[in-house]
């Protein structure tokens, strides 16, 4: 295989990895909503379900959000990749916006406790997802830790030498754990070349004469 041909065929391969782990990400998504919703929704127990949402529309919008981006997706998916990729980041631009508006309601409700662990589970399953793909990855992981972090220093004025050591050790963890992850499948993608070329190398030697080249008797057996 020629080097061109194969980085091509790598690239495939990873928009196609990353496409299949799309699915898991909106999961993810979905069920970190619910749990907020229910949380949210101890503390105003008094209020009906439609007031809820009225409380918090931007919790309530990760849902529908996630599953209109898999019904999308599977609709574009015959399409080709090129469309289905394009689906993907504008899905990801909404999921961001929507959780940029969750960590902002959570900060100026004075709920801090919830956006710090929130924001470890939505980067590494971020990370998980789109390990990949960095510029999707960077596309939800990026304003969901600035909001984050510009919002926990300017609203509440939580500037500290601490926080910002635990916010850069986090984005090193991400940081090398990404890189991590994609030597690996790397790694696998190699030797499954190496295997397909050791295959053909023995079906060759197993379908010709070792003397004159010539195709044997088990080759004309297959061939027929």
């Amino acid at each position: 295989m020629k080097e061109e041909g194969y980085l091509e065929w790598v690239d495939g391969e990873k928009r196609r990895s990353t496409l299949r782990n799309f699915n898991w990400f909106l999961l993810v998504n979905a069920l970190f909503s619910v749990y907020l919703f229910f949380q949210r929704g101890q503390a105003f127990a008094a209020h009906s379900f439609a007031q809820l949402i009225g409380e918090m529309p931007a919790i309530s919008a990760v849902i529908p959000v996630s599953a209109l981006s898999y019904v999308v997706l599977r609709q574009l998916a015959p399409r080709g990749e090129s469309a289905a990729w394009r689906g993907a980041v504008v899905s990801i631009s909404l999921l961001a916006l929507c959780w940029c508006a969750i960590f902002h309601h959570l900060i100026v409700n004075d709920l801090i406790y919830l956006v710090y662990p929130l924001t470890i589970g939505l980067l590494f399953s971020s990370l998980v997802a789109f390990y990949l793909s960095p510029k999707l990855f960077f596309l939800f992981s990026m304003p969901v830790l600035l909001v984050a972090i510009a919002e926990n220093i300017f609203i509440r004025s939580a500037f500290s030498l601490a926080n910002m050591i635990s916010y850069a050790l986090m984005l090193f963890l991400i940081y090398s754990a990404q890189r991590r992850l994609k030597q690996w499948f790397q790694l696998a993608i190699e030797r499954e070349q190496e295997n397909k070329r050791l295959i053909e190398r023995l079906s060759k030697l197993a379908h010709r004469d070792p003397l004159t080249g010539i195709a044997n008797r088990r080759y004309f057996d297959h061939y027929f």
